[in-house]
């Protein structure tokens, strides 16, 4: 991407799960489009599985987004899995400062936003003395109550991040199982993701997933 031919190339990178992708990681990277300092986003979706479990499979959430890019018609984003071109084995994880090493090679300036619980945990990341050397700006972007208690990072007010992964998995988890279900997991995911297109592939890949566990389940009891 480095040419000497066309304008600095400032990326802000937006790491996570995005399990399930919804509105709120749509407001964070539409905040970032038309930039006056950043010009392009990094997206990188990580494995690491939250508390309540991953509902969408790691390689379709790259999809997803890309999908949602396309739906919204959005340039000057990539999306990558968190391994990259990282030569690691797939079983270990990928650190953030891995992911920066890498991006250097693409980007003139590299900048990082987290939410406030990574950002507040920031002392526990693997070798930020690597990360501080290579970013220029770590942004921390404040949703409801939880302040910033890191005062290297910039903080970020927004508003309308008001979506949540976890109250969203918590209303699919009220149901036993899929069947005669269909149409109320594909309003909660249509309720939390403006873009009718991505939203489908989301809920059908969660329907497909949970009858397929369901099935293995029942061949491994015998049923």
């Amino acid at each position: 991407m480095k040419n000497s031919e066309r304008s600095l190339l400032h990326a802000i990178y937006l790491g996570g799960t995005f399990d399930i992708f919804h509105n709120g990681h749509v407001e964070l990277i539409k905040s970032f489009i038309n930039h006056p300092k950043y010009n392009f986003i990094s997206i990188g979706v990580s494995k690491t599985i939250k508390p309540l479990g991953a509902f969408t499979n790691f390689l379709f959430r790259e999809k997803i987004i890309k999908s949602f890019i396309e739906e919204a018609q959005l340039e000057n984003i990539e999306v990558r899995t968190e391994i990259g071109n990282i030569d690691k084995p797939k079983d270990q994880p990928v650190y953030t400062y891995e992911v920066l090493e890498e991006l250097q090679h693409s980007f003139d300036k590299i900048s990082i936003a987290v939410g406030t619980d990574q950002a507040n945990n920031y002392q526990n990341w693997k070798n930020t003395h690597i990360i501080d050397s290579i970013v220029e700006d770590k942004l921390c972007i404040l949703r409801g109550d939880i302040p910033c208690e890191n005062d290297t990072f910039i903080n970020i007010i927004s508003k309308n991040l008001t979506h949540s992964t976890s109250a969203i998995k918590k209303e699919l988890m009220k149901f036993d199982d899929p069947f005669g279900n269909e149409n109320e997991i594909h309003n909660i995911i249509a309720a939390n993701l403006s873009y009718p297109k991505t939203a489908k592939m989301i809920s059908n890949h969660i329907l497909d997933n949970w009858i397929r566990s369901i099935a293995l389940h029942l061949k491994l009891k015998g049923g």
